[in-house]
Order: C-alpha cells, then sequence, then structure tokens
C-alpha cells in the first residue's frame, strides 16, 4: 500500500477566563470597587476537536481528504446591548477535498473543495437558536429585538 497516509490528531482543553466586575459608583464616574468576577470559558476555543486526514501520493498525483469537528464553544459576550449575553456556537464539522497533479517541476494543478458536507453552524444567543451557514457569505443583521442574525 505504498503511497497511503493517514492522520489524525485529538485535542482536550479545559480552560476558563475570569472578568472583573466593578462596583457602579453613584455619581456615575467611571469605574467603582472590584466586587468579583464572573468565569466564563474562553472564547472561540472549544473543550474538545479531533481531525482525520486520509492521502495518497504517488509520482505527480497527490489526493488528500480531511474532516475536522469541535465541540460547541463561547463565540463572544455582546456587552454593547442593553441587555449583554453571551453568543456560544454549536459544534461545528467540516470535510475538505484535494487532488493535485504536477504537469511539471515548477508547475502543479490543484483542485480544492471545501465543506463537502455543506455543514451549517449554529449560535445561541439569549436561548434562541440560529442557523449560520457555512458555504455562504456571511452577513450579519440586527433586528429589532437586539438578536444577530447570520444568514
Amino acid at each position: 500500500m505504498q503511497g497511503i497516509g493517514i492522520q489524525a490528531g485529538y485535542r482536550a482543553l479545559d480552560g476558563e477566563t475570569k472578568d472583573p466586575i466593578y462596583e457602579t459608583p453613584e455619581d456615575g464616574s467611571g469605574a467603582g470597587e472590584l466586587i468579583g468576577y464572573n468565569t466564563t470559558p474562553l472564547y472561540g476555543v472549544s473543550d474538545s476537536s479531533y481531525s482525520l486526514v486520509l492521502s495518497y501520493e504517488r509520482d505527480k498525483f497527490d489526493v488528500r481528504l480531511s474532516y475536522v469537528y469541535r465541540d460547541d464553544f463561547l463565540a463572544s459576550n455582546n456587552r454593547g446591548f442593553a441587555q449583554p449575553a453571551l453568543r456560544y456556537a454549536a459544534s461545528e464539522e467540516s470535510m475538505d477535498f484535494q487532488v493535485s497533479y504536477d504537469i511539471t517541476d515548477d508547475w502543479v494543478v490543484t483542485f480544492d473543495a471545501t465543506n463537502l458536507t455543506r455543514a451549517t453552524g449554529l449560535i445561541l444567543l439569549t436561548g434562541t437558536m440560529v442557523r449560520a451557514s457555512t458555504v455562504q457569505p456571511l452577513l450579519w443583521v440586527r433586528d429589532s429585538l437586539f438578536k444577530q442574525v447570520m444568514r
């Protein structure tokens, strides 16, 4: 089975961030005394993720198929809203394919296809699940209920 390759990986992380909470002075001037901390998961980091890559390389011909999965994660904190809310992204997956052919030592033709499963992502904001497609450009829209929707 010459030319066949397999690559696999798994990552597990356990972490959090502590954001300070300050008392608001009665006169409204700046931040008051530190009164505690708000503990949240790390932004943009999944607790676990894994990947699998299958490849075939022979002379002038290369093929690669890869799959990546990550658990849900804290995407951001909407502190600018009247009622701040944490935005969580649901688990994500993607499968990509690449094939290339060496025409000469200096010229290579490559074809790449991404997100073959046409997987979509979900955003959780104040109890509402919103679908976000990863195969189309992202468009941010804010409606009258202060929800962020990704199309």
